[in-house]
């Protein structure tokens, strides 16, 4: 609770304020939650007490640059409104962003288990093949309801930058402006970071993990381990890890203990589509473009796509076909 008279009220903060179909709504919760962020922030920096002149002028800049970055964020959830839909509703072989939060339709049951998954530990690990969505659902599904929540969803790709060092650039990309934050161990870089958050934490979010493996050398993967294993054992560190990994490299986790000493507890298995999350996926982005489909045409679609399971590249690109042979015909 706080009395804080810039605070927004707790009936507008929530991830849950994240409604699929409602673009407004969701626009509004995520500005609320980044509104609380902004918040926490000024009043961190009012409260510090910093007698060293250069370390307080470090401070200053990763407020400056937690606040960037989360204004970046919410100006893209922001782009789009009600009324002002153009282009395509589906995305072909492009993957859905956090602008698309409202529109992403067919995985709400992933989503609440992996916000699910993120609450109850440390370290969470979502996995799956290569196409079935992992980025979509963790820039269009997870971040967007993490921001609303007044957290700050840190979205990292290692690619062949040391992971310490991949995660520290995320929040600060003039790192080197910052010499004592620069050379700071992970876990005290993020204990100055969540510093600034009050009781709101931060989900950083490591994507295609798998570049660990197959683009940095044994050495670098060591040293972000090292870096890794004491900022997720502290107890009083507020950080939640995703690492998001392609199904053939999940095993490989394994070669990170015993500084993580178990990967795998705590996991998620992104299934491709069952045939109800299909036919929300065809159905509802045309309708909110005033396209409707004939029913027997939707049943004829999932019929030839596979019952079972259906890929999602498959499908989007199905859908982006016919939407765009449609000759501007609402049906």
């Amino acid at each position: 609770m706080t009395d804080d008279p810039q605070a927004p009220s707790s009936d507008k903060v929530g991830g849950d304020k994240i409604v699929v179909g409602d673009i407004s709504g969701s626009v509004a919760a995520i500005g609320a939650g980044a509104q609380v962020i902004y918040n926490n922030i000024e009043r961190a920096l009012t409260r510090a007490e910093v007698d060293d002149q250069a370390l307080a002028m470090e401070e200053q800049r990763l407020a400056e640059a937690l606040t960037n970055y989360v204004a970046h964020l919410q100006r893209q959830a922001s782009q789009v409104e009600d009324g002002e839909l153009s282009g395509s509703p589906y995305k072909s072989l492009l993957a859905y962003d956090i602008d698309d939060a409202a529109v992403f339709y067919g995985r709400s049951a992933a989503i609440a288990t992996m916000m699910e998954r993120i609450d109850r530990n440390e370290l969470t690990v979502l996995h799956a093949e290569s196409g079935a969505g992992k980025t979509s659902l963790v820039r269009a599904g997870l971040m967007p309801r993490i921001l609303a929540n007044g957290d700050v969803p840190l979205y990292v790709r290692p690619y062949q930058t040391t992971g310490h060092f991949a995660v520290k650039r995320a929040i600060m990309p003039k790192l080197e402006q910052s010499p004592n934050l620069a050379i700071a161990s992970l876990r005290d870089f993020l204990l100055s970071t969540t510093r600034l958050l009050g009781l709101q934490r931060m989900v950083i979010i490591v994507d295609q993990f798998e570049e660990l493996f197959t683009l940095q050398s044994e050495a670098q993967r060591n040293d972000f381990v090292t870096e890794l294993q004491p900022a997720l054992e502290d107890g009083f560190l507020s950080v939640r890890w995703v690492f998001i990994v392609r199904k053939e490299w999940f095993g490989d986790l394994g070669t990170l203990r015993p500084q993580i000493e178990n990967p795998f507890a705590n996991e998620y298995l992104l299934r491709t589509f069952t045939e109800r999350e299909a036919r929300e996926i065809i159905i509802e982005p045309a309708r909110r473009y005033g396209v409707t489909y004939e029913p027997g045409l939707v049943d004829a679609l999932i019929e030839d796509l596979g019952e079972d399971e259906i890929a999602p590249p498959q499908l989007q690109l199905v859908c982006s076909t016919l939407y765009d042979s449609r000759g501007g015909r609402n049906r």
